[in-house]
């Protein structure tokens, strides 16, 4: 189950991190990038050992969250932003 959140949380992020690179938006996603490596680093951490393997895949799905999660808040704060320049041109 894990396993398949993090692959399903993993292609959601992929358009959004395709969309933000035509964008030119390159600083925050690696700042991203930071930040999900660092939450899995640490979920594995905390809960992964000799009685708890399988969380290792929950770790990947954590991360997987962090990275789809802010993936589509840049992209909705660049959409914002390119909507309110047009607003702002077409007037």
């Amino acid at each position: 189950g894990w396993l398949l959140a993090a692959g399903a949380l993993s292609s959601a992020s992929a358009l959004a991190g395709v969309s933000l690179t035509a964008a030119g938006i390159f600083r925050p996603q690696a700042a991203l990038y930071a930040a999900a490596t660092a939450a899995c680093g640490l979920w594995c951490f905390l809960f992964v050992g000799p009685a708890r393997p399988a969380a290792a895949a929950e770790a990947l799905a954590a991360s997987a969250a962090v990275v789809a999660a802010g993936q589509w808040i840049l992209l909705a704060r660049t959409l914002r932003q390119e909507r309110g320049c047009e607003a702002t041109q077409a007037a």
